[in-house]
């Protein structure tokens, strides 16, 4: 009873690691022993805790963003992009996430026009096999709109365009 009276409690932080220090003056003002050195409102007390939690954000945003530019570096953009995702929820007008995530949308987005033009590049070579001229032009033709400087694509279409004009002038005859 004498030193909760008479001491002043020791500092959470001596006990916690990673604990703000600054929520140790708002707990050592609300345990204060004498009255006037106390909040003398709640609000007072919650504009504290406010700056305390705008702290934390702040620097679990910093870790955030640390972790999201070394799996960026790692080219794991999958990570990268849940991380990112965390830091612009936490703080919406955080302008290096957001340019970061704009690099790892835009990763994501040539890795689908990849995917597509492999598949438009099957289903040209197999219309070819089966010696259907138009449909493995047309293939090619929107995968070289998706991605202009792919060789194979414009090997393909140099084959599907060679057989329809061989198809056409044996038609003729």
């Amino acid at each position: 009873l004498h030193q909760i009276l008479q001491e002043e409690p020791p500092p959470l932080s001596s006990h916690i690691s990673g604990y703000p220090p600054l929520l140790d003056h708002v707990i050592a003002r609300a345990l204060a022993k004498q009255p006037f050195d106390r909040y003398a409102h709640a609000s007072d007390m919650a504009t504290d805790l406010n700056a305390v939690g705008a702290q934390l954000k702040t620097q679990r945003a910093a870790e955030l963003m640390a972790e999201a530019r070394a799996a960026v570096e790692a080219q794991d953009y999958v990570q990268a992009k849940q991380l990112l995702a965390q830091v612009v929820r936490m703080d919406s007008q955080n302008a290096e996430a957001k340019k970061l995530m704009a690099g790892v949308d835009q990763y994501f987005n040539q890795q689908k026009v990849r995917e597509r033009v492999d598949q438009l590049k099957k289903a040209a070579s197999d219309a070819l096999a089966a010696r259907n001229w138009d449909l493995a032009i047309a293939h090619c033709s929107e995968a070289q709109h998706l991605d202009s400087a792919n060789t194979a694509v414009a090997d393909i279409l140099a084959k599907a365009t060679a057989g329809k004009q061989t198809a056409d002038r044996i038609q003729q005859l």
